[in-house]
């Protein structure tokens, strides 16, 4: 382009050269300009999580500024438009060549894109044993129990325990005796209840006893195995 065309307008109008680059000038700061604004126009709708995004819509923004805003992630006008039209409804996606967008509860998830199948691996959980792989998970015999704010630590019954305990994803009809509960329920409406979202539930482990779910991680243990008045040995563990 330079070499053939450029030289032959150039013969023509000596200040084309000079002009063209002041325009292209002028037009990489109206770009940078237009993110800017759409940026501020945006960024009060995201909610940042540590491998995701959570996006509350508003149908005032304009489709232009969401297509600014989403093609940094790889997806198109054609896309973005139909997204933003269509209102998806709840369970409903659409993918870029990186990244992937998807509507949970009325808000929209905005994830890298998982080219890893999902592992049905089981992983042995052996007594006063750390872990590191899938999930963090340390735990340990003590003969205190000392409250914990945080649901990332737990404390269970050491006598209702059979080492080694099996450590894997959760999967459709598991089911726990929750804590504070005579029956059983099953995992994906605690969940729910839970507000877990799409892509947090592909990340939720469940610890097992005796092939019986003790605890599904980070949100809330058995009833089954908790500890009481009679427990005299008690087994505490903590996940990332």
């Amino acid at each position: 382009m330079r070499n053939e065309v450029f030289n032959k307008i150039s013969s023509k109008f000596p200040d084309f050269e000079k002009g063209f680059t002041n325009s292209i000038q002028f037009l990489k700061k109206d770009y940078l300009l237009l993110n800017e604004l759409v940026q501020k126009v945006i960024n009060p709708q995201i909610e940042e999580r540590r491998n995701y995004l959570i996006i509350n819509f508003d149908n005032s923004i304009p489709k232009q500024a969401w297509y600014h805003f989403f093609k940094r992630f790889g997806f198109n006008f054609s896309q973005v438009n139909n997204w933003v039209v269509n209102n998806s409804q709840s369970g409903k996606h659409i993918e870029s060549l990186t990244h992937k967008l998807s509507v949970d509860r009325n808000k929209w998830i905005l994830s890298k894109r998982n080219f890893k199948k999902l592992s049905d691996e089981v992983f042995e959980v052996f007594k006063n044993k750390k872990i590191k792989t899938p999930i963090l998970l340390e735990g340990h015999l003590t003969e205190k129990c000392v409250y914990e704010k945080s649901k990332k630590v737990e404390y269970f019954d050491y006598s209702n325990l059979f080492f080694p305990l099996k450590l894997r994803k959760w999967k459709s009809g598991d089911r726990i005796k929750p804590l504070g509960m005579k029956g059983n329920k099953k995992v994906s409406d605690i969940l729910i209840d839970q507000k877990i979202s799409m892509l947090e539930k592909n990340n939720i482990y469940v610890l097992l006893s005796n092939n019986d779910i003790i605890w599904i991680v980070g949100i809330i243990i058995s009833e089954k195995y908790k500890i009481d008045k009679s427990s005299k040995t008690f087994y505490k563990f903590n996940t990332e």
